[in-house]
């Protein structure tokens, strides 16, 4: 989730209440365990969900996906860059 769901949801609530709404997403996000995130889901949603469903039903619906652990989509920086060898400056000897 990081950025596009974190955003999705962020768009979903009032500018106002954005920063504490982006607090509860990190303490989803930054949970020890997924217990403790699912906790976090919980009160997340008791807090929120009566003013914005919308953007609950977002963390909700996917709090599976959400809480699986993540690989990265790119292999290690440099993995797919083309290694050129270039020779001695002034050409073959």
């Amino acid at each position: 989730m990081l950025g596009s769901q974190t955003a999705n949801v962020l768009n979903a609530i009032p500018t106002s209440a954005r920063s504490s709404a982006r607090k509860a997403l990190q303490d989803i996000y930054n949970a020890e365990d997924r217990d403790h995130a699912v906790t976090a889901v919980a009160v997340f949603e008791k807090t929120y969900g009566a003013k914005w469903p919308k953007a609950v039903k977002k963390i909700t619906d996917d709090v599976d996906e959400l809480l699986a652990p993540r690989r990265h989509a790119r292999g290690p920086a440099g993995a797919g860059r083309t290694r050129r060898w270039c020779g001695p400056a002034d050409g073959p000897a």
